[in-house]
């Protein structure tokens, strides 16, 4: 009877040893930094050297690769009978260098030079947006 008088005695002073002295691991706000965002809207600079932000090219889209994390960001479709319409936009591109390119559309008629750009605060122009112009290499 001692013993099952001991054991319950132990099992609830165990059970309630910690009860009560947990504290819940506070995540601190103060040291988080939000990441910046911005809205990129794209465009091309012609052959000719004219900055065009309308018109149907023969490209696939538009990206910008983080050059420090590898990680790609796409612009949003917005063809027209297989050719993709301008402005093109990337939405929510955090802050940070990036190489942006052109995918070669399904015909092949033309190629984009790629350009490096480092994203930050300050460049969003008057309607919110941060415009590039990529150069067109050639064109068929």
């Amino acid at each position: 009877m001692k013993n099952l008088t001991l054991l319950t005695i132990l099992f609830l002073a165990v059970s309630f040893a910690g009860h009560g002295n947990a504290i819940p691991e506070r995540i601190s706000t103060d040291r988080v930094t939000p990441v910046q965002t911005h809205d990129i809207r794209l465009g091309l600079i012609t052959t000719s050297g004219t900055p065009t932000l309308s018109g149907s090219y023969d490209l696939a889209g538009f990206y910008a690769m983080n050059v420090e994390t590898g990680e790609y960001y796409y612009s949003y479709p917005n063809r027209v009978n297989g050719f993709l319409k301008l402005p093109a936009f990337i939405y929510d591109l955090p802050e940070g260098t990036y190489e942006f390119g052109a995918f070669q559309g399904q015909g092949g008629w033309m190629a984009v030079s790629p350009k490096t750009v480092t994203i930050g605060s300050g460049m969003d122009d008057e309607s919110g947006y941060i415009t590039l112009y990529l150069d067109i290499a050639w064109e068929e």
